[in-house]
């Protein structure tokens, strides 16, 4: 039964017009990239969920290849003249896949749901939008605490998806594993932490630019047998480490280096010992020998980073790239100024990665003076024990970016942020200067330079450290033409499928 469903689904979308192929074959993409944790944008729990969400919401905007807002649900915005309020102006006619209307009730409906749900994971993140006000059917009023020129950013990414008024109304719970969105897709069969299956939408609307019929996600692939996985056809994009895209190479399959990437970092907690103590956080910045990662972990793909943001991002701030050298004498120097003897600092790094990171950081850390042991994780266990209870002093953490730099900043760095295993850890220079780049128009002349001084201070307020980037790699089978890859997401909009 399910065989013959599936059938029927791919002879229906095939007729939809617009594949990627000869006529009267399916464009399928089956993508091996990870399952979101929920499909409900207002209680997803990692930034890793981004790639998967998309295919079935459109958020209010777009980030262009620059990382700036284009028109996404809404077709224009603008903000009033102290840039307290932003109106959004949403393309008419457009459908979410229960059949209901795309309006404005449904975004105020969206930010409200988002602000007050009790699981809700959107709240630090949308914390400048005091309410939403309904100015007519097609166009929503933000009303803001403060100056924020930052909400067309925010709004291309997860706190912008907007799903159906009447499914979260009706039953929120359900859209954790049914999605009702206005994306390119719509849910046609998901199996949690096995697959999902998505067909496309003709009500979307940029229908005509999606030239793939169905798409079907997978968890993370398996790296020792990615390879095999695509060459037998199991998956025609796969998510790749760095030695299985140089494996994939070697055998002549085609490898994509995007320019969205994941950067390392290790997250401290500086409310538990030893990192209660200013020195030794400090000794901690000179323990790292970046390029020793980027050579061995990432085998000369990544790039060295001392920020959460990739090199290649227009966030980074490159003017600060040699802060912290790597300096374990200098590391052993503040240890002793606090105390401690070589070896005397016990410290425990919970980690989910088992790519050989972990050990190069016990490594590294032994021959500044700190004596580390590593402690194994699954995902499940590092959202609730690192992002939830924050129960370590150090972890390893990765980090896909987001659409705004203020959103990004936050989730690193803010009092409750998601990322910030010192919480409620912020400090005021950190908060004024975020406030600046809020209030610093996107378009302003001098916009890029506070970004990139707002990047600066945040690091340096921070007891973080960020190590080095990873692009987003995909093995890829012949056919799949170029990913149109942005900060932190993957779209198909012209990708195609032979």
């Amino acid at each position: 039964m399910a065989a013959a469903l599936l059938a029927a689904v791919t002879v229906i979308t095939g007729a939809c017009g617009g594949g990627g192929t000869v006529a009267g074959k399916s464009a399928e993409l089956k993508w091996a990239i990870g399952i979101p944790t929920s499909w409900d944008p207002v209680t997803s729990q990692i930034g890793w969920d981004i790639f998967g969400l998309p295919l079935a919401y459109e958020g209010l905007t777009e980030i262009d290849q620059d990382g700036k807002p284009k028109p996404g649900l809404a077709e224009r915005w603008e903000y009033n003249a102290d840039g307290t309020q932003v109106t959004f102006h949403l393309r008419p006619g457009l459908k979410f896949s229960d059949g209901t209307t795309v309006n404005a009730e449904a975004v105020k409906f969206h930010f409200d749901r988002a602000k007050t749900q009790k699981n809700s994971r959107s709240k630090d993140l949308i914390e400048t939008i005091q309410s939403v006000d309904v100015v007519d059917d097609l166009s929503a009023r933000f009303n803001l605490a403060q100056t924020d020129y930052q909400v067309p950013l925010l709004v291309a990414g997860r706190p912008g998806l907007i799903a159906s008024k009447q499914a979260a109304g009706s039953d929120p719970a359900a859209l954790d594993t049914k999605p009702v969105g206005a994306g390119p897709f719509v849910l046609q069969e998901f199996i949690r932490d096995d697959h999902a299956t998505l067909v496309k939408n003709p009500d979307y609307w940029n229908a005509d630019a999606i030239k793939i019929d169905k798409v079907t996600i997978y968890e993370k692939p398996d790296q020792a047998t990615v390879v095999a996985s695509v060459q037998t056809g199991v998956y025609n994009v796969a998510y790749a480490l760095p030695a299985a895209a140089k494996n994939a190479e070697s055998q002549g399959l085609p490898v994509e280096y995007t320019q969205t990437g994941q950067v390392y970092g290790v997250i401290v907690n500086n409310n538990k010992a030893p990192f209660t103590d200013p020195k030794v956080v400090e000794a901690l910045r000179y323990a790292f020998d970046r390029q020793e990662f980027v050579d061995k972990s990432t085998l000369d793909t990544g790039q060295v980073t001392n920020q959460p943001f990739p090199l290649r991002y227009p966030q980074n701030d490159n003017g600060f790239a040699e802060a912290w050298p790597y300096d374990p004498e200098k590391s052993k120097q503040l240890l002793a100024e606090a105390g401690y003897a070589p070896g005397e600092v016990k410290v425990q790094l919970y980690s989910q990665d088992a790519g050989g990171v972990p050990e190069l950081l016990q490594d590294q850390l032994a021959k500044a003076g700190f004596d580390t042991t590593i402690k194994m994780i699954t995902s499940a266990e590092s959202n609730q024990l690192v992002l939830v209870k924050r129960e370590p002093a150090l972890a390893l953490n990765t980090s896909t970016g987001r659409e705004s730099p203020v959103q990004a900043l936050l989730s690193f760095y803010g009092p409750a942020g998601l990322m910030n295993l010192s919480a409620p850890y912020a400090t005021p220079r950190f908060e004024d200067a975020l406030d600046r780049l809020r209030s610093t128009p996107l378009d302003a002349p001098d916009y890029d330079t506070v970004l990139k001084q707002t990047v600066r201070i945040a690091a340096e307020e921070s007891p973080h450290n960020y190590l080095f980037d990873i692009p987003w790699t995909f093995i890829k089978s012949d056919g799949v033409s170029a990913l149109d890859a942005r900060q932190g997401q993957i779209r198909w909009e012209g990708v195609t499928i032979q």
